[in-house]
């Protein structure tokens, strides 16, 4: 073997090593994502509610507490921060939410796809009757997902 070859060789491998650490993340990624989004969007939507009502119970009591040293400021902090405390916990809830679908939309593909193999190598065997069922779970999977997808850039 000269030298080219072993030195592609080598950076072949190194490339598919990288490869696999990436999918393995990926994998790790997924499964949080399918296992905690949901859990992650509902605290959020707490979160979020229970700030704003203190945002706004705290920006309709400013008006009355304002004129009182030391408490007007405490309350026109609890104002701000509410609101503020509101707006992060939205955008943790909506980020989750995505994460979510967008990790239902993929595995709703890869079956598409699983089912698309399996009745091509159904139709192969000569098992026509079999693949055309196949056929039909894949395009049905495919139609899903292409409705995940659309809900995804909404």
């Amino acid at each position: 073997m000269g030298w080219w070859s072993s030195l592609g060789n080598r950076i072949s491998g190194a490339v598919h090593s990288i490869g696999n650490k990436v999918k393995s993340v990926v994998k790790v990624g997924r499964k949080f994502v399918h296992d905690h989004a949901g859990q992650i969007e509902k605290v959020s939507k707490i979160v979020g509610d229970v700030a704003g009502v203190v945002g706004n119970v705290a920006s309709a009591a400013l008006p009355f507490t304002a004129a009182i040293p030391g408490v007007g400021e405490v309350v026109g902090g609890l104002a701000a921060g509410g609101k503020a405390i509101e707006g992060a916990a939205r955008f943790v809830q909506k980020g989750a939410g995505t994460a979510r679908k967008a990790e239902a939309a993929l595995t709703s593909g890869e079956q598409a796809y699983k089912h698309g193999k399996s009745a091509i190598d159904q139709i192969r065997h000569g098992h026509l009757i079999k693949g055309f069922k196949e056929g039909q779970a894949a395009v049905k999977g495919a139609q899903s997902t292409r409705k995940q997808i659309e809900a995804l850039r909404k």
